[in-house]
């Protein structure tokens, strides 16, 4: 009866250790899918400010058109198509 027991729990142990190494694979899939994700997100932004900044700079140095108070160098938008 002891050998029983024993297989009984090293089969256990087993299911056991593959469960956690399971749980541990997805852990680390989930934290490197997440980093990479604030990677993205830290870089959007800094594009963002640095357009925002380059906007800015253009906005302060460009001539402005006699008959609006728009910049001459902005693009106009497009009406809608119908």
């Amino acid at each position: 009866m002891t050998h029983f027991i024993s297989k009984r729990l090293l089969i256990n142990i087993a299911v056991v250790a593959a469960a956690l190494g399971a749980n541990v694979l997805v852990a680390y899939l989930q934290i490197g899918g997440q980093r990479d994700a604030d990677a993205r997100m830290l870089h959007s932004t800094h594009v963002r400010q640095s357009l925002d900044a380059y906007q800015t700079a253009l906005d302060t140095v460009s001539p402005r058109s006699p008959d609006s108070k728009r910049p001459l160098n902005r693009r106009r938008e497009t009406p809608p198509r119908r």
